[in-house]
């Protein structure tokens, strides 16, 4: 367990110290590995005093961490806005089926 916890503290200090540059897998590693974490804890025992601190720490980066995943998300969401407002202008543009229309020619 004590390997986990470097492993998701090294993560979660990476990451809130970062400009919101990195993209979304790290931050889904990361979401990853704090649920093994969780797990891992859950099946313990007990925390020792040094892992309560490793642990404080990994939540000293929550509010950056969740700042630049909001971002991710407003961005995305943005991003299927705009895909769904070219879809509506492309399907207003298209012609539709007529296949099930009759033609009857006359002769003059």
């Amino acid at each position: 367990m004590d390997e986990l916890l470097k492993l998701v503290l090294a993560e979660s200090q990476s990451l809130g110290t970062l400009d919101a540059s990195a993209d979304y897998e790290r931050y889904e590693k990361l979401v990853d590995l704090r649920q093994s974490l969780t797990e891992a804890i859950e099946l313990a025992s007990g925390v020792t005093p040094e892992q309560k601190k490793m642990i404080q720490e990994i939540l000293r980066n929550d509010a950056v961490i969740l700042q630049h995943m909001q971002s991710l998300k407003d961005q995305a969401a943005e991003g299927l806005t705009l895909l769904q407002a070219a879809k509506k202008q492309k399907s207003a543009y298209q012609l539709t089926d007529y296949s099930d229309s009759f033609m009857f020619d006359r002769k003059q």
